[in-house]
């Protein structure tokens, strides 16, 4: 069965940490001693890798500094939902072409990745449960915003889809989550 643990190094390239983070992140954070979330020690085992950050010290620095920061395995759903989320956005700016396309190609991936984990949380709960009915419209939203991606356009439209394929790894999180904590006494 896939787990979220399992897919964790599938999903940090697109992780970013916002810049205020960085900024007032202890050294053990920025240089991957401890997960850049919660704080806590990484081992090799627990560890997984972010692309590389770079940030400006301070508004008025004109130095551009680089850190490698990591993120223990129990954090990166959280991180990559918070990631996802501030690119869905409505007032989300569009990066540069070349990191817009990059972008696209992290996302889909990301959700590709996700989706055998949706698929095998729903497994476990009855046919006609709503919280396995809700999981299965999302997996197939999902699976229609990878197949049908914007023709060659507009930086606008591709950023839209971006944000559309952002806000589908929002849902299948959220999914996720629902699938796997116990259900409520009298809930499906």
């Amino acid at each position: 069965m896939t787990t979220l643990s399992d897919q964790a190094q599938v999903f940090a390239p697109v992780i970013r940490l916002d810049v205020e983070v960085l900024r007032s992140a202890p050294w053990s954070e920025l240089h991957g001693r401890s997960c850049a979330r919660c704080g806590t020690g990484l081992s090799p085992e627990t560890a997984v890798d972010l692309a590389r950050h770079d940030y400006k010290i301070d508004d008025w620095v004109n130095h551009v500094s680089s850190c490698r920061p990591r993120l223990c395995r129990r954090c990166v759903p959280l991180q990559l939902r918070d990631t996802a989320s501030a690119i869905a956005a409505d007032d989300a700016e569009p990066p540069v072409p070349h990191h817009l396309a990059a972008l696209v190609s992290r996302l889909s991936v990301a959700l590709g990745a996700l989706i055998p984990v949706v698929e095998a949380a729903a497994e476990r709960h009855p046919a006609g449960s709503l919280r396995r009915a809700g999981a299965e419209a999302g997996l197939s939203e999902a699976r229609v915003r990878l197949a049908h991606p914007p023709r060659l356009g507009d930086r606008g439209r591709r950023f839209a889809h971006a944000q559309r394929l952002a806000r589908s790894v929002v849902c299948l999180l959220d999914h996720v989550a629902r699938l796997t904590t116990a259900p409520k006494v009298g809930a499906s």
